[in-house]
């Protein structure tokens, strides 16, 4: 339940979360697969929203996949909500990232006898353990408080939603349901006190999600359908990637936005591997 905190009786508190933090050098939340975003972000912290922008068919879901993958491979119980495919396809998807499949193969049932075997020996996670992913697509998900619910009786570590900006919002217009949307998911992550990740997708000033042709590739302010979903977010994360980048399988992984950091400079990107 919400109340009212005293400064002078939370002291203590702050001052051991400080000195935990410090102990995991300067890590807050749940640790990310990349330290190099650890280092930007202090991990997935509790309470937080965070944003993950990019381009239609970037990779924003394979993203989604390899940190619920990590996450559960850490002991951690996930809630991964789909608005943009099955659950069915997003099971496939992990299991190509915890087993390390070859994604085309998997899809298109081509695996080796050997591999299948080993995928089938490794399939069940150890009995008596809450580390698990927890899947809902659109046909149980329709509206922030579905997903807000889902916590509240499932009580996962982390939620990650792919395709936030499929939510059905409470405005009139486009705008004020992009609004409505934005505002619901930040206080949902603030009540349930848990890290909530989110995708949406980027674009032009005309919103017809076609690549900027000039200045920087990606910035927070590139984001789609409405700027709440830069201003209300804690952190913002942009995803970029061009064909030559899709040649050798890398990602550019940029910080956008940490609310919590001091001014709103620059901070270097860096890349990810991996080869579905």
């Amino acid at each position: 339940h919400a109340k009212v905190v005293s400064y002078r009786e939370s002291g203590k508190d702050r001052i051991a979360k400080y000195r935990e933090a410090k102990e995991l050098g300067g890590l807050v939340g749940i640790p990310t697969p990349w330290r190099s975003l650890d280092d930007s972000v202090q991990g997935w912290v509790d309470g937080t929203l965070n944003v993950i922008t990019a381009m239609q068919n970037t990779g924003k879901t394979w993203f989604l996949i390899l940190c619920a993958v990590d996450a559960l491979k850490r002991g951690h119980k996930v809630l991964f909500v789909t608005l943009e495919m099955s659950n069915f396809r997003i099971g496939r998807r992990l299991d190509a990232a915890m087993h390390k499949l070859h994604f085309g193969k998997l899809r298109d049932c081509d695996l080796d006898a050997d591999t299948e075997a080993k995928w089938e020996a490794a399939i069940d996670l150890p009995d008596g353990e809450s580390a698990d992913v927890l899947m809902a697509d659109k046909s149980l998900v329709k509206r922030v408080s579905d997903v807000t619910a889902l916590v509240l009786d499932y009580k996962p570590d982390i939620v990650f939603i792919d395709g936030g900006y499929r939510f059905e919002g409470s405005g009139k217009s486009s705008w004020e349901s992009t609004v409505s949307v934005v505002n619901d998911l930040q206080i949902s992550a603030e009540s349930t006190d848990i890290p909530w990740v989110v995708s949406t997708q980027q674009g032009d000033s005309n919103e017809t999600g076609a690549e900027r042709k000039r200045g920087v590739k990606i910035k927070a302010w590139g984001v789609r359908y409405g700027k709440e979903w830069v201003i209300n977010p804690d952190v913002v994360i942009g995803l970029y990637q061009n064909e030559d980048l899709r040649l050798i399988n890398t990602m550019e992984v940029h910080t956008l936005k940490v609310r919590d950091a001091s001014g709103d400079t620059y901070r270097n990107h860096f890349n990810i591997n991996w080869d579905t």
